[in-house]
C-alpha cells in the first residue's frame, strides 16, 4: 500500500480557523505558539476536533471519562504542532516524548519514526501506533487533565493524514493555502454515526490504521487536484476540496474517539500510587509547571496537579524506580512498590544545587526516556549542538549561567530569542572552559532564553557535569 510521510512547519502567512490555540497559554494564537506571524498547519483542528466530539456526544464513554477536560481537546489537538515549547503551566513535549519516542535523534512529529519504506515520515504504523496505546494509557491510569492531552496528541496526528500537503508531500509555498484555505466553521459531519473500531486494544488499532490508509489514500487523490487550483490561486474552486478533506478527518476522529472510549472498560486493573510533591517554587511563569512523575524502566508518567498531588491508577503490581522532576529542584529518585491496593508516597524534592536553576535536567541525571539520551536536552539538527528547555524571560531581566565543565574543547552560549524554537536570535553570549560563569541582561523583545553547548562530541555530559539558568525576580 503506498504511503505518503511528512509535515513541515515552515513560513506561510495564513489565516487559521477560529479557536486557533486559544486556551493553550492564555488565549495566544497559534501563529503565536508556532513562529511569531509565521504558520504552516492544518488551520481547522479545533473544528474537526469538536465535529468528532459532538458526533459521540456528551454521554459517550470518553466524554464522561474526560469529562469537563473534554472541551480542552480543541486545544489539546495542537500539542504535536508546539514541541519544544511552554504552555502556561506545562511543557508540550511532556505529552509527546517517552521511552518509546525520546527526543533523539530528531524532534519534529514529522521526522520521529522510521517508515516501512526506510524513511523518517509521520505517516507510519510505529507513530499512530505508540500514540493510541500511549492514549489509552493516559485514560486508563491519569487524571483527565493529563488523559486529555495524550488524546488530543492522537487526534492531531490521525487529523492530520487529511491535511491535503501532508498526503502529496508538498512542503512549498503551496502547503499552507493548501490546508488553510478553510472556513473552519464550515466542516460538520452532522448525522454521522461515529463507530467503535474494535473490542480490544490490538484489533481496534488494526482497524483503526486501516481507517488511517483508506483517508490517506483518498486525500492524496482529492490533493493531487487541490494543488494546481491552489498554484492557480484559485480558492473558490480548492476550497470545497479542502473541505471534503476536512470533514473525512472529523470523521477518522470521531470513530477513534468513540473506539478510545469503548476500550475504557477493558483494562484489567491493578494498584493505585499516588502522594503528593513537595519542593520549592521558582519565581516566574516556570513557577507554576507542576513536578513531572514517573517510573523507570517504563512508559509510566504525569504531570502532578496545581497542588502538587500525582495519581496513577491500574499500576500492574510490583517495585518501581519513581522519578521525578521540577523547575528549582533536583532529580528525585525513590524505590516504591505498589500492590492490588492503595500506595501512597509522597516525594520531597532536593532543591536545585544552583538556587533558583530553572531547568529541569541540569545535571543530566534524568534518562527515562533512553539510556542513549538526555531527558529536556535537544540536539539541533545533525550538528554538535546541544540546547537546554526554554527559559521565559522579560527585556532587562538580569539572567545568570553557572556551569561545572568536564573537559575543555567546547563552548557554552547563553541566547535570547523571540520565541522557544525558532524566533529571531536577539543576542547571543559565549561561555568557554574553564570560565563557569556569565551574567547577561535579557535585550528589548526578548521573550525566551535557553543555552546551547557547541562541538559536543557526543552526549552534552561528555562536555559539562552541571547547568544552571537564573532568572531574577
Amino acid at each position: 500500500m503506498k504511503k505518503h510521510f511528512g509535515l513541515s512547519l515552515r513560513p506561510v502567512g495564513r489565516h487559521v480557523s477560529a479557536g486557533g490555540c486559544a486556551g493553550l497559554r492564555g488565549g495566544l494564537t497559534l501563529a503565536g505558539l508556532l513562529f511569531a506571524g509565521t504558520l504552516s498547519a492544518w488551520g481547522p483542528h479545533p473544528d474537526i476536533t469538536m465535529n468528532a466530539v459532538a458526533a459521540i456526544g456528551p454521554d459517550a464513554p470518553l466524554a464522561r471519562a474526560l469529562g469537563t477536560e473534554t472541551a480542552q481537546l480543541r486545544n489539546t489537538c495542537w500539542i504535536p504542532d508546539v514541541w519544544m515549547q511552554l504552555s502556561g503551566t506545562y511543557y508540550f513535549d511532556d505529552y509527546l516524548f517517552t521511552p518509546e519516542r525520546p527526543t533523539h535523534p530528531h524532534t519534529s512529529h514529522s521526522h520521529s519514526f522510521l517508515c516501512e519504506n526506510g524513511k523518517y515520515g509521520q505517516h507510519s504504523k510505529v507513530l499512530f501506533s505508540h500514540y493510541f496505546r500511549r492514549a489509552l494509557q493516559a485514560l486508563r491510569t491519569e487524571n483527565a487533565q493529563n488523559a486529555a492531552r495524550w488524546v488530543g496528541a492522537l487526534l492531531h496526528f490521525t487529523e492530520d493524514t487529511g491535511a491535503p500537503p501532508h498526503a502529496i508531500l508538498e512542503h512549498g509555498p503551496l502547503h499552507g493555502p493548501m490546508e488553510n484555505w478553510l472556513n473552519g466553521k464550515q466542516i460538520s459531519i452532522a448525522g454521522y454515526v461515529p463507530r467503535v473500531l474494535g473490542n480490544d486494544d490490538a484489533s481496534a488499532f488494526e482497524a483503526y490504521w486501516a481507517n488511517q490508509e483508506r483517508l490517506n489514500n483518498e486525500t492524496i487523490e482529492i490533493a493531487n487536484r487541490i494543488k494546481p487550483l491552489v498554484a492557480a490561486g484559485d480558492r473558490a474552486a480548492a476550497e470545497p476540496l479542502i473541505l471534503m478533506c476536512a470533514n473525512a478527518s472529523a470523521r477518522n476522529a470521531a470513530d477513534l474517539c468513540a473506539t478510545l472510549g469503548a476500550l475504557l472498560g477493558t483494562d484489567s486493573g491493578g494498584g493505585v500510587l499516588q502522594g503528593r510533591v513537595t519542593s520549592e517554587t521558582v519565581p516566574g511563569p516556570l513557577g507554576g509547571v507542576p513536578a513531572k512523575v514517573m517510573l523507570a524502566g517504563t512508559s509510566y508518567s504525569t504531570l502532578a496537579d496545581a497542588k502538587g498531588v500525582y495519581r496513577f491508577r491500574n499500576l500492574p503490581p510490583g517495585t518501581y524506580r519513581l522519578l521525578a522532576v521540577r523547575p528549582g529542584s533536583e532529580l528525585f529518585e525513590g524505590p516504591v512498590t505498589v500492590s492490588g491496593a492503595e500506595t501512597v508516597y509522597d516525594i520531597v524534592m532536593p532543591p536545585a544545587r544552583v538556587s533558583g536553576n530553572l531547568l529541569r535536567n541540569p545535571a543530566f541525571a534524568l534518562r527515562w526516556t533512553s539510556p542513549d539520551h538526555r531527558d529536556m536536552w535537544y540536539q539541533r539538527g545533525r550538528d554538535r549542538i546541544w540546547r537546554t528547555e526554554a527559559v521565559p524571560v522579560k527585556p532587562g531581566q538580569n539572567c545568570r549561567v553557572h556551569l561545572e565543565w568536564k573537559r575543555p574543547g567546547t563552548e557554552a552560549v547563553l541566547r535570547f530569542t523571540t520565541h522557544e524554537r525558532e524566533g529571531k536570535r536577539l543576542a547571543e553570549h559565549a561561555l568557554a572552559h574553564p570560565d563557569s560563569r556569565l551574567e547577561a541582561v535579557a535585550p528589548d523583545k526578548a521573550t525566551h532564553a535557553h543555552i546551547e553547548v557547541k562541538g559536543c562530541a557526543g552526549l552534552p555530559d561528555a562536555e559539562l557535569a552541571y547547568v544552571a539558568l537564573t532568572v531574577e525576580k
